[in-house]
């Protein structure tokens, strides 16, 4: 990968389905996690460290502490707080500009990563949380070819 100048980083977010939750039942079982939730009229694009949250009957801020966001949404927002499986069947990765399928109960948006947090990462051996970055323009199929013996 090159950090050219077309280089993109997108925002994956997630999307909660088929749990019947409501934006109340969310910031109630946030906010017992020891969460800061604010009640919003409308979300904005998520400022780094927040997420922002559409669900039936309202829309919310979550503040996060520290740490990787996609990983903190996932074991702490999706998994301790609300017991849904970030890998289950309730849950789903929605790239930015996309709109959410039907049944959806909430859409958590997060902010993209930085390039200097996925540099960090890759210089320190380590991996980024799954389903956090979503990069393009996406290198071209065939550049490698192997050949095949018979």
């Amino acid at each position: 990968m090159t950090a050219g100048p077309d280089l993109r980083i997108g925002a994956i977010h997630r999307t909660i389905s088929g749990t019947g939750l409501t934006a109340p039942d969310l910031a109630s079982a946030w906010r017992a996690a020891g969460l800061a939730v604010r009640e919003v009229s409308e979300v904005d694009a998520p400022a780094p460290g927040t997420v922002a949250v559409t669900a039936r009957g309202g829309a919310l801020v979550v503040g996060l502490p520290g740490g990787p966001v996609h990983a903190v949404v996932e074991n702490l927002l999706l998994a301790r707080a609300l017991g849904l499986d970030p890998e289950g069947p309730h849950v789903h990765a929605l790239p930015g500009g996309h709109a959410p399928g039907p049944g959806t109960d909430a859409v958590l948006r997060l902010a993209a990563v930085p390039l200097s947090e996925v540099l960090a990462a890759h210089a320190q051996g380590r991996r980024m949380p799954r389903k956090s970055t979503y990069f393009t323009p996406k290198p071209r199929s065939g550049l490698l070819l192997a050949a095949l013996e018979a």
